[in-house]
């Protein structure tokens, strides 16, 4: 069976650290820092999960999870954020966001939610 392969593209050192600590076991989890080095991932390797900051840099992670789309048809993807109003939660699920989680989350939270989201594909 082939390894299941995640992309993390945040910029926030401690929150990607977490997320490789809690995810490794399992899978083979990439890292990015910036927009840009996600989407060059994104164009040279697949992944079956993405998980990705709402904000990023100075980039947008709707608008990084938009080109994805334009890469990836329907793309499985969480995206992460520590802005807890609905309205971005809303708009990451019309965007096509299959979770959406509230930094800082808990290793459960997280794992439950990448084995829910893998579980629909």
């Amino acid at each position: 069976m082939a390894e299941i392969k995640i992309l993390v593209i945040d910029d926030d050192d401690e929150i990607r650290d977490f997320v490789e600590q809690v995810l490794q076991t399992k899978y083979a989890v990439t890292l990015c820092n910036t927009a840009e080095d996600g989407l060059k991932k994104m164009k040279s390797e697949s992944f079956e999960l993405i998980l990705i900051d709402l904000q990023i840099g100075g980039a947008n992670g709707f608008d990084v999870l938009k080109e994805i789309q334009s890469l990836v048809p329907k793309p499985f993807s969480i995206m992460m954020s520590s802005y807890t109003t609905l309205n971005y939660q809303s708009q990451a699920e019309k965007l096509g966001a299959s979770d959406y989680l509230y930094k800082p989350f808990e290793y459960k939270t997280l794992l439950d939610s990448v084995e829910r989201v893998l579980s629909i594909k």
